[in-house]
């Protein structure tokens, strides 16, 4: 701050106003030169305070979810700017209240943010907030199983078991027999040829979040022929029979 007092030039000092209403001081220069003094100058300073934005909203979201929303007090006649690390403003800039879709999480706890920085117009003052949130990383299961099944046969999948995971399965072109809401589920295919598919969804029951696995595409064909009967080969030469093919 200044000295209440002093000879010489003003020093640069910092005026600073921590409550909610201006406050004034006076600085008064008194010219003295041979032992004479002159006419005292009287300067009156005013300090407005600050605005005091906290923001406020979800402190921990899914990775690639939306409709999130982060305000901070309304205040007659004061601007609000937004910037959002990590994810994007879909809406509300310029206004008190925000709604943002976030990205991806990056493996890095707290890597999103939200910072305002809100100015009094009447006076350009202005201060800044920051509101760190923890960007959640979506389930990202993958099935496993036969790839290639006959008409009307049954074939076990399963996808990674982790403690606190839901799970729900879909499958085309096949019913789920046993297992839906587990790791593992027991499929009968179609009986009739062409592609199916297994799909799993996993919910992290803590977080919420939710992700799904790429299909997992199987091929159902059609059953072989089975030959049955009787045959005869004469064999003059008592060669071999290796190799033979029916």
């Amino acid at each position: 701050g200044l000295a209440a007092n002093g000879t010489g030039d003003v020093p640069s000092f910092t005026a600073t106003n921590s409550g909610a209403t201006p406050i004034s001081g006076t600085i008064t220069v008194t010219p003295t030169a041979n032992g004479c003094t002159g006419t005292p100058m009287v300067y009156t300073i005013t300090v407005n305070p600050p605005p005091t934005p906290i923001v406020g909203g979800p402190a921990a979201v899914c990775a690639f979810s939306g409709g999130h929303v982060y305000s901070t007090a309304d205040v007659d006649n004061h601007v609000y700017l937004w910037t959002v690390n990590g994810g994007s403003i879909v809406l509300g800039q310029g206004t008190n209240s925000i709604t943002v879709l976030w990205g991806a999480d990056n493996g890095t706890t707290g890597e999103g943010s939200v910072q305002v920085t809100e100015y009094i117009q009447a006076t350009t003052c202005s201060a800044v907030d920051v509101f760190t949130v923890d960007i959640i990383p979506l389930p990202a299961p993958v099935v496993t199983g036969p790839a290639t099944v006959i008409v009307g046969s049954s074939a076990a999948y399963i996808t990674t078991a982790i403690p606190g995971y839901g799970y729900s399965w879909n499958v085309t072109n096949g019913n789920i027999t046993s297992g839906q809401g587990t790791p593992s589920i027991n499929v009968t295919w179609s009986n009739t040829p062409g592609t199916g598919t297994v799909t799993i969804t996993q919910l992290n029951i803590a977080t919420g979040c939710v992700g799904s696995s790429a299909p997992y595409n199987v091929s159902i064909t059609p059953a072989g022929n089975k030959v049955s009967g009787y045959f005869s080969y004469y064999n003059a030469g008592q060669t071999p029979l290796d190799g033979l093919t029916l």
